[in-house]
């Protein structure tokens, strides 16, 4: 975290992606790390086809396959469609994979992977999370308002966490609803393709919305918040400013932002997050976890000069 005044730059997943990929080559993985990866991945959500070198590596990972392999594997540039096709012997000639057993487990977790790729329905995920998620919303599923009463976003977020009936396309048009992408019906169908996942972060209980193949989330967000990596306790406990200013760079699907803006809640914070679909799903899950979008809340933004302090805000080399 770069600390500016009273300004705290959180750098984010856009940020942090090119360094986590690379110490995978570079220093071993700790087995408890290793552990924490293993049990939040969930490959299942993505196709293989679409998968990237990264992808591939990220999976490895998982199977506690040694850093050297994945090197090579990354070396190699061996993506989805290249994974699906390596057979045993190409992974002991062409990627020096000699254990025996390696290549079983590799072998092994694909066939596994091809057999679940198969991605549960939204509305079906969230009616199996209905009771958990009841006590994270602003009412619950079981005690809503009158249906008359609703506004479109409340009728997205019953259809989203208490398996009720989808909105109509027209309901997209909301202006409580994000504006990332004027035509309802290209929201609709980025919706169609998200997914709910629920934690506890810091003592917070969160439900946040995102992409099906998302999963660096809980890969290395999730985790990296949850040992308070970024200090957001400590930060809390010792900020002097009466309304200190976070920027939070590379603000992905929110998750940051919204423990700023939990354990800080009169602080100013700012997200960034260039991608348009990932904005969408952070201003959705801003709203499912009770926290205004705007001024008071967390302001949201693609580009940093969008905001015109921003524009004028120099940095030092001061790092806390």
């Amino acid at each position: 975290m770069l600390r500016i005044a009273h300004t705290y730059i959180y750098l984010g997943l856009a940020c942090l992606l090119p360094s986590l990929l690379a110490a995978k080559t570079t220093k071993t993985t700790t087995a408890t790390t290793t552990t924490s990866t293993a049990r939040t991945y969930d490959p299942c959500h993505s196709a293989i086809e679409a998968w990237k070198p990264e992808d591939v590596a990220e999976w490895l990972d998982t199977l506690d396959i040694d850093e050297f392999t994945i090197a090579d594997f990354l070396e190699q540039e061996i993506d989805g469609p290249a994974l699906l096709e390596l057979s045993a012997e190409e992974l002991k000639t062409e990627l020096a994979v000699w254990k025996l057993g390696q290549r079983k487990k590799i072998l092994q977790a694909r066939s596994q992977l091809v057999a679940c790729q198969r991605p549960q329905p939204v509305d079906a995920a969230a009616a199996s999370t209905t009771t958990s998620n009841n006590k994270y919303t602003p009412w619950s599923c079981s005690d809503a308002p009158p249906r008359t009463t609703w506004s479109k976003l409340d009728v997205l977020r019953h259809w989203l966490l208490c398996g009720g009936e989808a909105p109509e396309d027209g309901a997209l048009e909301h202006p409580d609803l994000p504006d990332v992408f004027p035509d309802p019906e290209e929201m609709w169908a980025v919706l169609a393709q998200g997914r709910m996942i629920r934690y506890e972060i810091l003592g917070i209980n969160l439900t946040l919305l995102t992409h099906k193949s998302d999963r660096m989330t809980e890969s290395h967000v999730i985790p990296g918040l949850s040992k308070d990596e970024y200090g957001i306790r400590a930060l809390a406990a010792s900020v002097t400013a009466r309304e200190p200013m976070i920027l939070d760079v590379g603000g992905h699907i929110g998750t940051a932002a919204i423990l700023f803006k939990k354990f800080l809640p009169a602080a100013r914070v700012i997200t960034f997050e260039p991608s348009p679909i990932n904005r969408l799903f952070l201003q959705l899950n801003l709203a499912l976890n009770g926290v205004r979008r705007g001024p008071g809340g967390v302001e949201v933004s693609h580009e940093v000069n969008s905001i015109p302090s921003m524009s004028r805000l120099s940095v030092s080399r001061r790092w806390t």
